[in-house]
């Protein structure tokens, strides 16, 4: 491969693409896995924006691929690997990343063609094998005292992975905190940055007064129709997920509840798929994930949400469910439905007592 181009990412790529190369030559004629070439011995990489290929051609189905994660979890670059190799006629994938993801290996074996990841160690690769997700996180009691505040003050209740958080339509305004002496408190605010500086301003203050103040203002920028704001650009997918629980029947449902992801956000900022569970009107138990925008991670993302609400019994705060017809909705507004996303959703495995994923959009009137 040339490494003639100025871009540093491409000039990376393109080395990513030398290493594959160099990788497929050293264990094809081995018999430890990878065992052969499938086809791929001499075939020149190409650059993506994923990292570096090797394909055989679509007569023959095979292909490798090296991520290029410097600065991203390998996790979220699956979706942008499948839909190339959707599109390349891939039958048989290999992923090589520097980083061990269980996420990654957890997520990539749930497609309808042979996926395995594995991890390189300059010329060596080893197999990563699925690891299941992480047990459901429990709050600290002492953390949840604080839930009457927070609904007082009109924000919603909401525990994601053991952190107890006030929100306002999909954004969060507050959140439990131990203090440096272990002391649990309620802090006000638009994230870490801004909980900080709400603190400073407002020293003294009732946290009720502060939260309910917070509260206002959020919920008269975060409206449909409104005008454009940053309280209303911040987490649109769970702005989404707000508006179609209260108006379950854009979805096909009778009642929909917002439910933790099933890994956690890396932060605030982080733009990424949310889900909810409720019923449709034949009274099925239905899995919804929602999105904003061209999100490559969110065919991924359900997958990893249909494995946690598989593991979950929800009979006791729902009644009886029916086996047979679990549904995974995945709703984006309708700008955002393209065929790319609709192949992806399609070309998840099936899964005992799931119906076949569903991907729909929805008429939202944001900002």
């Amino acid at each position: 491969m040339s490494s003639s181009g100025s871009d540093p990412t491409e000039r990376y790529r393109q080395l990513l693409g030398v290493a594959l190369e160099a990788v497929i030559a050293d264990h094809a004629p081995h018999d430890d896995p990878p065992n052969d070439d499938h086809g791929l011995r001499g075939s020149s990489a190409v650059v993506t924006a994923f990292g570096a290929a090797v394909s055989a051609g679509p007569d023959n189905g095979s292909a490798w691929v090296m991520l290029d994660s410097r600065e991203r979890d390998p996790a979220k670059l699956l979706g942008a690997v499948m839909a190339w190799a959707v599109r390349a006629e891939v039958t048989d994938l290999r992923i090589i990343s520097d980083e061990a993801s269980p996420t990654l290996a957890r997520r990539a074996a749930e497609w309808d063609l042979a996926v395995t990841t594995w991890v390189r160690s300059g010329r060596s690769v080893t197999q990563l094998l699925p690891a299941p997700l992480d047990p459901v996180r429990d709050p600290d009691p002492r953390h949840l005292e604080f839930g009457e505040i927070i609904t007082a003050a009109g924000a919603t209740l909401f525990i994601e992975h053991g952190v107890v958080t006030g929100e306002v339509r999909g954004l969060e305004v507050c959140r439990v905190v131990d203090d440096a002496q272990g002391m649990a408190r309620l802090e006000v605010g638009v994230g870490a940055n801004d909980r900080l500086t709400f603190s400073m301003l407002y020293e003294g203050e009732p946290v009720e007064v502060s939260l309910r103040r917070v509260v206002g203002e959020v919920t008269a920028h975060r409206s449909v129709g409104a005008r454009r704001h940053p309280l209303n650009q911040l987490a649109k997918e769970r702005f989404l997920r707000w508006y179609l629980t209260q108006s379950p029947e854009l979805v096909d449902a009778v009642h929909l509840e917002p439910v933790p992801g099933p890994v956690p956000r890396s932060g605030l900022m982080e733009a990424t798929a949310c889900s909810a569970v409720g019923r449709d009107r034949d009274g099925r138990s239905l899995l919804l994930v929602c999105s904003v925008g061209i999100d490559l991670d969110l065919v991924p993302y359900a997958i990893d949400a249909r494995l946690r609400e598989a593991s979950i019994d929800r009979s006791v705060d729902m009644g009886e469910y029916q086996p047979e017809s679990h549904r995974l909705v995945i709703a984006v507004p309708s700008r955002d439905l393209i065929a790319l996303q609709t192949d992806l959703a399609a070309r998840i495995s099936g899964r005992d007592q799931w119906a076949e994923p569903e991907l729909i959009g929805v008429d939202w009137p944001d900002s």
